[in-house]
C-alpha cells in the first residue's frame, strides 16, 4: 500500500516534468508559443475552459492533469522565444540577457567567481543570489536556469491557485491565476528579477 502510494506521488511530480521538458526540448513551431506570450483570445480563453474543467474535478485524481496544463501554458511562451530568438526589451536573440536583466545576470555571475555585487543588482540582492544559486546547480547553463525559474514561477500559481480555490472557489483561483500569468508572461525567459517576486 506504501509502494503504491509513493509511485502515485512520484507519478504526479514526474509526469508535469516530462510535460514541461518535452515542451522545451521539441521543436514546436515559434508561432505557437509566441501565442502564449503574446496573444489573448487564441489561447488565454481556450486554457482558462480546461483549467476551470480540471480545478473542478478531485485534486488527488485530477491535480496531475491541471499541473501539466499549468506547466503547458508556463513553457510555451519560453520555447517560443527560443524558437524565433525574438528580441524584447531585457533579451537579444531570444535569449541573453540586455539592460537590468544583464546586469542581474553579470552580478550572479560575479557572485560565482567571489567578487561583489555592484550597481543595480547591489540594490536589489536577493534575486542574483537565487540566480547565481541555480547558475551553480546547472553548471552555469543559463538555459536551464532559465528553465527552473520558470518552473517554479508555474508551481508557485498553480499552488496559490489550488489555495484560493480552497477558500474563495474555482472561479477567483482561475481569475488570479490568469491575471497573474497575464502578467508574468513577459518576464519568462529573462533574467529580471519578477523571476523570485512572483514565486
Amino acid at each position: 500500500n506504501k509502494t503504491t502510494q509513493l509511485l502515485s506521488i512520484l507519478c504526479r511530480i514526474f509526469i508535469p516534468l516530462l510535460v514541461f521538458s518535452a515542451i522545451l526540448i521539441l521543436d514546436i513551431p515559434r508561432q505557437i508559443g509566441l501565442s502564449f506570450r503574446y496573444g489573448f483570445t487564441s489561447v488565454i480563453i481556450p486554457i482558462t475552459i480546461l483549467l476551470l474543467f480540471t480545478f473542478h474535478l478531485p485534486e488527488k485524481k485530477w491535480g496531475t492533469i491541471s499541473l501539466c496544463l499549468t506547466f503547458i501554458l508556463f513553457a510555451m511562451p519560453l520555447s517560443g522565444l527560443w524558437m524565433s530568438g525574438a528580441g524584447e526589451k531585457t533579451i537579444v536573440a531570444g535569449i541573453f540577457p540586455w539592460s537590468d536583466a544583464n546586469a542581474y545576470y553579470n552580478s550572479a555571475r560575479m557572485m560565482l567567481e567571489g567578487e561583489l555585487l555592484s550597481g543595480i543588482a547591489a540594490r536589489r540582492p536577493l534575486f542574483p543570489g537565487m540566480l547565481a544559486s541555480i547558475l551553480w546547480m546547472t553548471g552555469r547553463n543559463l538555459q536551464f536556469s532559465l528553465a527552473i525559474m520558470t518552473m517554479l514561477a508555474a508551481i508557485s500559481c498553480y499552488f496559490m491557485a489550488r489555495e484560493v480555490q480552497r477558500i474563495h472557489g474555482t472561479l477567483a483561483s482561475i481569475l488570479l491565476f490568469i491575471i497573474l500569468f497575464i502578467f508574468y508572461r513577459r518576464f519568462i525567459g529573462t533574467t529580471m528579477s519578477e523571476n523570485l517576486g512572483l514565486p
